[in-house]
Order: structure tokens, then sequence, then C-alpha cells
């Protein structure tokens, strides 16, 4: 997760009455990368647009809008899922979740992720990355990831024992939804396989490990 009951719904009906969520076309999802997307990650983070596409195209990804559910609709945050298929529905991993600035601290991000199952309604996993407190570069920024942690516990998110280090970033997998935890190698194995997606063979080789603490 890049800085988040099942029960049958559309992924474009209303989830509070302060939000709308609905899916975003190829258009919008260029929009996005192009201007949002721009200002909430560091470069190094966002993966080139052609990759999103071709994962969208094929398939292979679920990008989300978070609406103001009023007159105006405005965009207060987007949740991008990777997927891959399982054995029934799909595992997702929360590839990219960011609120508008002047909506952090709002519960936005929280009416969402209660919420989040209901326009997922396939999932059999759903995942999530945070980067690791333990490998903070100093106190500050420890106490942020920290605070990121604490937000995605607090709605109801687990923390897992498993960790990944992506092209020099080291994160700790977070479990989200459904009545029944996986066990820690299965949820690497699933991580492994999203991986595997997103990078050429060897670049996955050399720049990915993903591990139980």
């Amino acid at each position: 997760m890049r800085h988040e009951l099942k029960r049958k719904q559309t992924a474009d009906t209303d989830c509070t009455k302060r939000i709308r969520v609905e899916k975003l076309n190829l258009p919008a999802l260029r929009k996005l990368f192009e201007t949002r997307m721009q200002e909430d990650f560091p470069e190094v983070e966002l993966k080139p647009f052609p990759k999103m596409q071709e994962l969208y195209e094929t398939g292979h990804y679920l990008p989300l809008a978070i609406r103001d559910n009023s007159e105006n609709h405005d965009l207060l945050a987007y949740a991008l899922f990777a997927r891959e298929k399982a054995e029934e529905g799909h595992h997702y991993l929360l590839d990219y979740f960011a609120v508008k600035e002047s909506e952090r601290g709002s519960g936005i991000g929280t009416d969402f992720l209660r919420e989040m199952e209901a326009h997922i309604d396939d999932a059999e996993t759903i995942l999530g990355e945070i980067e690791d407190p333990d490998h903070a570069a100093d106190d500050e920024e420890e106490a942020v990831r920290l605070r990121r942690r604490a937000f995605y516990l607090r709605n109801g998110v687990r923390e897992t024992r498993v960790r990944a280090e992506v092209c020099g970033m080291n994160y700790r997998i977070l479990e989200a939804g459904g009545a029944t935890s996986h066990s820690a190698a299965e949820i690497r194995h699933i991580l492994d396989r999203f991986y595997r997606r997103f990078f050429p063979e060897k670049m996955y080789r050399e720049e990915v490990n993903v591990h139980i603490a």
C-alpha cells in the first residue's frame, strides 16, 4: 500500500453518505497518473504508465475513485489495486492509496477501508504494503511510518509476518478483509505472484526478496 463482512454491491454504489466509489476507465486512470499521482508519490515509487496500462488491459488492475457524494463529485481519494486470479475470485494488492491533502484526517480513508470489500466483492485475499518502520532513515520518518501502520490496524487490517524488499525499499505486508487469515506461507506465495507480474525476470531476481520474519 503505497502512501489500505462481504456483501454484494456494485462498484459505483454509495458506501457512506459522504463518499461514492466508482471504477476508473483507462483515460481517467491516465489523467490521474499524470496529475494527482505525480503530487502524491515520489517518482521512484511510481510504475511507468505503460505497465499500468498493460495490467489494466489484461484484467490485472482495478483503479477506484473515491468521490464526494454531492453534486460536484470531487475526487477525494483513490485506491489502485493489482489483482491475480485465485481459486475462487481474485487476490488483490492495494498498489496505491492516497487521500486529497485537504481531506486528510477527515475520515475519508477510514470510510473507504471499512467498506472496501463491498467494491471488490470477489476478493479471496486483500494485501497491502507499508514501509517498514524498522528501516526508517530517522526518528521523524519512523514516526510517520508508525502512524501509517496504526491507521491501517485501527481500521481492521492485520499485520502479517511477511516482509518484502523491493528495489531497495523494505515493506511489511498487511492483510485485510475476510473472516479467515491466510498463513504467512500462503501470503508469501500470493505476493510473489504479484511481483513476478510487475517486474521482468532479471529485475525480479536482482531486486525482489519476499520472506517470512
